[in-house]
């Protein structure tokens, strides 16, 4: 949502390069083989990656620990990528610059990979807005929408309304442990990392007043999505649909 109205006001073009805006992304290189000790080699491949890519994974960027593919989870890890929820003093510029230095699971779309593009577009709009990502969805689309109760991290006034993630073990609930991440994040985090997926679900699906070329921005990803049994489907369908997957998947 924050990047369909930076769009809407005519700030970038949806097959803009994102290196126009974060230089450290250039011409894009294909992961070819990794050894053990780390290391790997690359090739290019003839596309950059665009804005249009981000929005429907089809950028070529991996996903780091919960990536399918094991080499992408050693050499992020290595990298120092921050995949989901942290509590470590990091922010997405930071995360992002690193990782537009690593190799691609296939040309820029020329495939489908679910991907940490997402994150690459938080960063986005804070180069584009000149605004920290939370300060952007608070003031443009939180506060406007009168969303008093929607948070990145929770504010300490609020930490006990935090509910425990579970998990059955042997019959019993208990608290899930920490494992590549702390579920506790919301309080415990350094409230500098913003993962912009999870706030952006809610928004098409329960604030139908967004702007009306809603339904037309997202069908015009149409022809560059690699599922073809979409445009079998009504337009309102659709519309509804992808304001779901490309803002929460």
């Amino acid at each position: 949502t924050a990047v369909m109205m930076l769009w809407e006001e005519g700030r970038f073009n949806l097959d803009d390069n994102i290196s126009k805006f974060i230089p450290e992304f250039g011409k894009a290189l294909v992961l070819d083989s990794l050894y053990s000790d780390g290391t790997y080699t690359s090739l290019a491949t003839a596309n950059e990656i665009t804005i249009r890519h981000l929005l429907t994974h089809t950028s070529g960027i991996g996903y780091g620990e919960i990536d399918k593919d094991p080499r992408f989870q050693i050499i992020y890890r290595d990298a120092g990528i921050t995949d989901l929820f942290t509590t470590e003093k990091i922010t997405i510029a930071e995360s992002v610059r690193a990782l537009a230095r690593l190799p691609l699971h296939h040309g820029p779309g020329e495939g489908y990979t679910y991907s940490e593009g997402l994150d690459v577009l938080g960063y986005f709009v804070e180069v584009i807005s000149g605004l920290p990502l939370d300060e952007f969805m608070r003031s443009r689309i939180f506060e406007p929408l009168g969303m008093k109760d929607t948070w990145f991290y929770l504010p300490e006034s609020r930490s006990e309304r935090l509910v425990p993630v579970q998990t059955n073990h042997t019959g019993k609930w208990r608290r899930y442990p920490v494992t590549f991440y702390d579920p506790d994040y919301p309080v415990k985090g350094a409230k500098t990392f913003f993962l912009p997926f999870f706030i952006f679900a809610f928004i098409p699906l329960f604030f139908p007043s967004l702007p009306p070329s809603l339904p037309s921005f997202l069908l015009s990803f149409l022809p560059s999505l690699p599922f073809p049994f979409l445009p079998s489907f009504p337009p309102s369908l659709l519309s509804f649909s992808l304001s779901l997957s490309l803002f929460f998947f």
